[in-house]
Formats: C-alpha cells, structure tokens, sequence
C-alpha cells in the first residue's frame, strides 16, 4: 500500500480556515443529500466533552497512536509534535468532539455495498466521487475539511439512511506505522 503522512495534501488543504471549510462542506454534502419530499436540511453542529473510556475500541485507538508514536521519532519535528499532543489529549479523562448532525437528508447510502456508494466513497476511498453535476463537490477532497478540524485527525461517522440501514465507522487520518509484530499499518 501507499505510504501516508502527517501532511497529508487533502488535510492539508483545509488547514488555513478550517473552520470554514468545515461549514462549507458540511452544508454542501447534506445539501447534496435532500429528501426529494423534503424542503430543508437541517444541520446541527454540537461541541461537548465526552468521557474518554466511552469511545468505541480506545484501548486500540491508543495502541494504535502509541505505535505511530514509535515510528514517527525517525520523522519530522511536526510529526513527533502531533503525537506528543494527541498522547496528552488521549491521556486526558474527557476528550471534546464535534458532533454534526444532518436532517431531511437520504443519509449516506450504500453502506453494505463495496463501492460506488455515498458510504463507501466518504469512508473507504481517496480521491474518488460518485455525485452527479448537479451536486455541489465532486472531487471527493471535501471529506478531508473535518479532519483538518480534529486535533487527533479521526472522524467517527454515523449514518441512519433513508432504507433504514445504520451504519458506524471510524477514521484516523495519521501515519502509517509498524505494528507490535513488525508488520506495516495503514
């Protein structure tokens, strides 16, 4: 597999005014997504503190940093630094997340699909987008824009489509790195 970086181009490209990145891109994709019966979307954006211990698989998640920790100390100052930071903020007892929520949307579809779905094109691939012209992002770089925002460059998206189908996923957007039995991780 291809070797990733801290400095990711796609994460990178939202750097400068994260923050509004994140609204513009947000409020596209669901935009993106309206009910045809519907006549507004409604986005809800919610800060809190949620207690670290209720994150779905942390002990992994800190195995995980732990071990990109290990391999970024041949990297760059800014690689360690980011590890240095994303240990304090996993050591922590409360961790702050974002939660953004749409409604009046179909839901991102197609999770039990392989590809060429809304799920498996914002989870699973780079660079790829299956929107029509209508639709207002069609490069399939915008889902980097919450990454961009997190400190710990992890998303956990939760989806309830319009078939009634849920579906959970979590993504860190880091390093790859040599796991405990010495094999590569991306």
């Amino acid at each position: 597999g291809r070797r990733q970086g801290i400095s990711d181009s796609g994460v990178e490209t939202f750097r400068g005014d994260r923050y509004r990145h994140l609204a513009k891109e947000i409020c596209q994709n669901s935009l993106d997504a309206l009910k045809n019966n519907e006549k507004t979307v409604k986005i809800d954006f919610q800060l809190f503190q949620l207690d670290r211990k209720v994150i779905p698989g942390y002990e992994r998640y800190i195995e995980v940093f732990d071990q990109c920790y290990i391999s970024s100390k041949e990297g760059s100052g800014k690689v360690q630094d980011f590890f240095i930071n994303s240990k304090r903020i996993l050591e922590s007892e409360r961790i702050s997340v974002l939660r953004i929520s749409d409604f009046n949307t179909s839901g991102l579809t197609g999770s039990k699909a392989e590809k060429d779905t809304a799920w498996q094109d914002l989870i699973k691939a780079a660079g790829i987008s299956n929107k029509g012209v209508e639709a207002g992002g069609s490069f399939g770089i915008g889902k980097y824009a919450a990454f961009a925002c997190s400190t710990l460059r992890t998303v956990f998206y939760s989806s309830y489509d319009e078939d009634g189908i849920e579906a959970s996923q979590g993504v860190a957007e880091v390093i790859n790195f040599d796991d405990v039995d010495g094999s590569e991780k991306d």
